[in-house]
C-alpha cells in the first residue's frame, strides 16, 4: 500500500498596513488647507483680517477626517481692572490654553495665549478666541500679512521724544517704579492709541510729558495710567 500525499496550504503572507503617525497626519492635514480667505474687515482702521471662525472652519474638516481631534484645558485667567476719565470700567483678560493634539494613538500638547480687554463681561471670550485663532493659524502656518511684525509701521516708529534738560530728572523712571512694561503692553499702548486716533505727535508728546523718551522706559507702575490715555478719544 502506498503512503497518501498531503498536501499543506502555503498562505501568503498579509500586508500589514502601517498607521500614520500623528504627525503625518498634521502635515496633511495642514497642507490640505492651504491659505484661508480674509473675510473680517475692521471698519475703522480700514484694514481685512482673517476671522478665527474661518480658521477654524478651514482645518476642522481635514484634521477630523484623519481621526484628529484637539482637545482644550483653559488655565486660570489674570484680569487687571482699570477705569477711564470718563469713569469706564475696562477689564483685561490674560488666558493661557493648554491644547492637546491627540489621535487614537499619540498625543502633542502645546500651550497657547490670548489677551483682550472689554468693558463688559466678554474679555476672556475674546481671550480664548484669539489664543484659538493663533494656535491654529501657526499650527498650520497660515499666514496674514497684517501679522508681520515686518509690516507694523508703528514699530518702525516707536515714539521718541527729546525732554528738556529741567525735565530729565522729573518724572522719570526711578527704582521704585518697579519693573518695566512687558511687549504685550507696549503693543496694546499702541494699538488703544491708534484706535482713539492719536498721532505718533501726540504720543510722543505724552511719553515726553510725563518724563519718559520711549516705551521701552515706561515701568509697569505708570502703564495703567498711560493706557488710559491712550483709550481716551
Amino acid at each position: 500500500m502506498s503512503a497518501a500525499t498531503v498536501e499543506v496550504p502555503v498562505s501568503k503572507p498579509q500586508l500589514v498596513r502601517q498607521e500614520k503617525s500623528l504627525v503625518e497626519k498634521l502635515a496633511e492635514a495642514c497642507d490640505a488647507v492651504g491659505g484661508v480667505e480674509k473675510t473680517g474687515e475692521n471698519k475703522q482702521q480700514g484694514y481685512k483680517y482673517v476671522k478665527a471662525a474661518d480658521v477654524a472652519k478651514a482645518i476642522r474638516h481635514e484634521l477630523f477626517k484623519r481621526g484628529v481631534v484637539i482637545l482644550q484645558n483653559e488655565q486660570k485667567p489674570e484680569w487687571v481692572e482699570f477705569e477711564t476719565k470718563s469713569g469706564t470700567v475696562m477689564k483685561e483678560c490674560r488666558l493661557a490654553v493648554e491644547y492637546i493634539i491627540r489621535d487614537a494613538v499619540d498625543s502633542i500638547t502645546v500651550t497657547g495665549y490670548g489677551v483682550a480687554m472689554d468693558a463688559g463681561d466678554k474679555a476672556i471670550y475674546k481671550a480664548k478666541t484669539g489664543a484659538t485663532k493663533y494656535f491654529l493659524r501657526g499650527l498650520g502656518l497660515i499666514p496674514d500679512e497684517k501679522d508681520d511684525v515686518e509690516a507694523d509701521e508703528s514699530v518702525d516708529r516707536e515714539p521718541i521724544v527729546r525732554r528738556p534738560p529741567q525735565q530729565a530728572n522729573g518724572n522719570g523712571y526711578k527704582p521704585g517704579d518697579g519693573l518695566l512694561v512687558a511687549p504685550f503692553q507696549k503693543s496694546a499702548f499702541l494699538s488703544a492709541a491708534k484706535k482713539s486716533g492719536k498721532s505718533s505727535d501726540e504720543v510722543n508728546s505724552y511719553l515726553g510729558s510725563i518724563g519718559y523718551e520711549t516705551l521701552d522706559e515706561l515701568p509697569k507702575t505708570k502703564f495703567q495710567d498711560a493706557l488710559k490715555w491712550a483709550m481716551e478719544a
